[in-house]
């Protein structure tokens, strides 16, 4: 047994849409996979008596997003996440070139049509044992970062798709017992078949 808590391993990736009873997977990433970053918020307090010395600090939150590069453009699932505002709610097919409809309008909030994400780590890695209770994790509500630009080369190479998504926050519980939560730690992995190989001849 190394004597380095090292933690490496690649993580199956599935979404699933609002209005959608099924997670699906959204392909490859480039050889980075997912980055996920966790910003910490918080008020440096400072006091008359302790000058520019920060004598303490406030906790105001913490703020997730999610980093990749998607390679299967043609995945349904994956423009379903990129043009999720354009979804019907029932986990069909985005409109794209869709701005502003009845059902669909602008001015909404994304919590109402974000869907879920998981990012689970291959079995028998030690991105799958390397903590107890599981590896994998399940983020109940994300929509792409605010003000991001959606490219897609239009040419004879593969499509990669530079992709952050938001991570927005949800209540879990009630009562005493509520919390508010980005992600959920769950005892769930992925399996080669997962990642969507061609099968020997």
């Amino acid at each position: 047994m190394g004597l380095m808590q090292i933690v490496s391993g690649a993580y199956g990736l599935l979404y699933r849409p609002k209005g959608s009873a099924n997670f699906l997977p959204i392909g490859h990433t480039d050889k980075d996979g997912v980055s996920w970053r966790v910003t910490k918020h918080g008020q440096q307090i400072q006091t008359a008596f302790t000058g520019d010395t920060i004598a303490d600090q406030l906790k105001t939150g913490a703020s997730v997003t999610l980093h990749m590069n998607l390679l299967e453009a043609g995945l349904a699932n994956v423009r379903r996440m990129l043009f999720d505002d354009t979804t019907d709610g029932s986990g069909g097919e985005p409109d794209e070139g869709l701005i502003h409809s009845l059902n669909r309008p602008m001015g909404r909030l994304a919590s109402s049509y974000g869907g879920q994400f998981k990012a689970l780590p291959l079995a028998g890695t030690t991105a799958a044992t390397f903590r107890e209770g599981g590896g994998g994790l399940h983020f109940a509500i994300v929509t792409p970062e605010n003000n991001q630009d959606i490219v897609m080369a239009l040419n004879s190479y593969a499509r990669i798709i530079p992709v952050v998504l938001r991570v927005l926050p949800y209540v879990e519980g009630t009562g005493s017992a509520a919390q508010i939560r980005t992600f959920k730690w769950v005892n769930e992995v992925a399996n080669v078949a997962d990642f969507n190989f061609a099968p020997a001849p």
